[in-house]
Protein backbone atom coordinates (compact mmCIF):
# COMPACT_ATOMS: atom_id res chain seq x y z
CA UNK A 1 0.00 0.00 0.00
CA UNK A 2 1.48 3.53 -1.25
CA UNK A 3 1.15 6.00 1.96
CA UNK A 4 0.79 9.49 0.77
CA UNK A 5 0.62 12.21 2.45
CA UNK A 6 -0.67 15.89 1.07
CA UNK A 7 0.39 18.99 2.97
CA UNK A 8 -1.73 22.17 2.10
CA UNK A 9 -1.97 25.44 3.49
CA UNK A 10 -6.12 25.21 4.06
CA UNK A 11 -9.59 22.95 2.61
CA UNK A 12 -9.66 23.53 -0.70
CA UNK A 13 -13.20 22.00 -2.13
CA UNK A 14 -11.13 21.96 -5.52
CA UNK A 15 -9.43 19.52 -4.20
CA UNK A 16 -11.67 17.28 -2.13
CA UNK A 17 -12.46 14.59 -4.71
CA UNK A 18 -9.08 14.16 -5.59
CA UNK A 19 -8.42 13.36 -2.02
CA UNK A 20 -11.86 11.16 -1.44
CA UNK A 21 -10.91 9.34 -4.94
CA UNK A 22 -7.46 8.26 -3.72
CA UNK A 23 -9.26 7.47 -0.38
CA UNK A 24 -11.55 5.35 -2.12
CA UNK A 25 -8.90 2.85 -4.03
CA UNK A 26 -8.77 0.84 -1.08
CA UNK A 27 -4.59 1.37 -2.24
CA UNK A 28 -3.43 4.39 -0.94
CA UNK A 29 -2.78 5.04 2.87
CA UNK A 30 -3.85 8.65 2.68
CA UNK A 31 -2.95 11.51 4.73
CA UNK A 32 -3.80 15.26 4.64
CA UNK A 33 -2.50 17.87 6.86
CA UNK A 34 -3.69 21.13 6.65
CA UNK A 35 -1.86 24.22 7.89
CA UNK A 36 -5.11 26.42 8.96
CA UNK A 37 -8.65 25.99 8.25
CA UNK A 38 -10.44 28.52 5.98
CA UNK A 39 -10.01 31.80 6.71
CA UNK A 40 -13.35 34.10 6.49
CA UNK A 41 -11.96 36.00 3.39
CA UNK A 42 -12.21 32.76 1.70
CA UNK A 43 -15.42 32.10 3.53
CA UNK A 44 -16.98 35.13 2.04
CA UNK A 45 -16.38 33.55 -1.14
CA UNK A 46 -17.86 30.46 -1.16
CA UNK A 47 -14.98 28.43 0.08
CA UNK A 48 -16.58 25.57 2.61
CA UNK A 49 -15.00 22.84 4.33
CA UNK A 50 -15.95 19.56 1.99
CA UNK A 51 -13.69 16.33 3.64
CA UNK A 52 -16.28 13.81 3.92
CA UNK A 53 -14.72 10.61 2.55
CA UNK A 54 -11.23 11.21 4.21
CA UNK A 55 -9.62 12.33 7.34
CA UNK A 56 -8.11 15.14 7.22
CA UNK A 57 -5.43 16.68 10.30
CA UNK A 58 -5.02 20.22 11.23
CA UNK A 59 -1.63 21.12 12.62
CA UNK A 60 -1.67 22.63 16.44
CA UNK A 61 -2.76 26.24 16.05
CA UNK A 62 -0.73 27.69 18.92
CA UNK A 63 2.21 26.04 17.78
CA UNK A 64 1.92 25.26 13.88
CA UNK A 65 5.81 25.27 12.98
CA UNK A 66 6.82 22.66 15.82
CA UNK A 67 3.90 20.63 14.71
CA UNK A 68 4.79 20.70 11.48
CA UNK A 69 8.24 19.66 11.94
CA UNK A 70 7.23 17.01 14.91
CA UNK A 71 4.33 15.88 11.24
CA UNK A 72 6.79 15.81 8.87
CA UNK A 73 9.21 13.78 10.80
CA UNK A 74 6.66 11.04 11.71
CA UNK A 75 5.52 10.45 7.98
CA UNK A 76 9.14 10.73 6.65
CA UNK A 77 8.27 7.40 4.89
CA UNK A 78 5.43 8.33 3.42
CA UNK A 79 5.14 9.96 -0.60
CA UNK A 80 4.82 13.65 0.39
CA UNK A 81 2.70 16.28 -1.86
CA UNK A 82 3.66 19.59 -1.18
CA UNK A 83 0.89 22.38 -2.16
CA UNK A 84 1.45 25.99 -2.03
CA UNK A 85 5.25 26.72 -1.89
CA UNK A 86 4.35 30.59 -1.46
CA UNK A 87 2.52 29.76 1.43
CA UNK A 88 5.48 30.24 4.34
CA UNK A 89 6.91 29.31 7.02
CA UNK A 90 5.27 26.30 7.71
CA UNK A 91 5.76 25.17 4.53
CA UNK A 92 9.35 26.15 4.67
CA UNK A 93 9.54 23.90 7.63
CA UNK A 94 8.23 20.69 6.32
CA UNK A 95 10.52 20.45 3.53
CA UNK A 96 12.99 21.20 5.06
CA UNK A 97 12.51 18.41 7.30
CA UNK A 98 11.69 16.45 4.22
CA UNK A 99 14.75 17.34 2.59
CA UNK A 100 17.05 16.72 6.03
CA UNK A 101 15.42 13.17 6.23
CA UNK A 102 16.35 12.27 2.82
CA UNK A 103 12.35 11.75 2.21
CA UNK A 104 10.54 11.53 -0.93
CA UNK A 105 8.83 14.32 -2.19
CA UNK A 106 6.84 16.44 -4.89
CA UNK A 107 6.17 20.21 -5.27
CA UNK A 108 2.90 20.80 -6.37
CA UNK A 109 2.19 25.09 -6.18
CA UNK A 110 1.56 27.88 -8.70
CA UNK A 111 4.31 29.67 -10.23
CA UNK A 112 5.97 32.75 -8.21
CA UNK A 113 4.19 36.08 -9.43
CA UNK A 114 7.73 37.30 -8.91
CA UNK A 115 11.31 36.65 -10.92
CA UNK A 116 14.01 35.35 -8.95
CA UNK A 117 15.78 38.49 -9.84
CA UNK A 118 12.20 40.58 -8.25
CA UNK A 119 12.41 38.91 -4.74
CA UNK A 120 13.69 40.39 -1.80
CA UNK A 121 17.25 39.90 -1.06
CA UNK A 122 16.36 37.54 1.84
CA UNK A 123 14.05 35.31 0.18
CA UNK A 124 15.54 31.94 -1.58
CA UNK A 125 14.32 29.70 -3.46
CA UNK A 126 14.68 26.28 -4.28
CA UNK A 127 12.96 23.74 -6.52
CA UNK A 128 13.77 20.30 -6.81
CA UNK A 129 11.89 16.96 -6.58
CA UNK A 130 13.43 15.00 -3.42
CA UNK A 131 14.14 11.13 -3.82
CA UNK A 132 16.29 8.90 -2.14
Amino acid sequence: MLTLTFWMNMPSFYQADLFRALNHTGRVDLKVVFTKKIPEDRARLGWHDDMEGFDPEFLDERHPVSDAFLKAARYRDSLHIVSGLWAGKVTEIVLATLLLSRSKYYIYSEAARLSIREMPQNTYCVCSMGMK
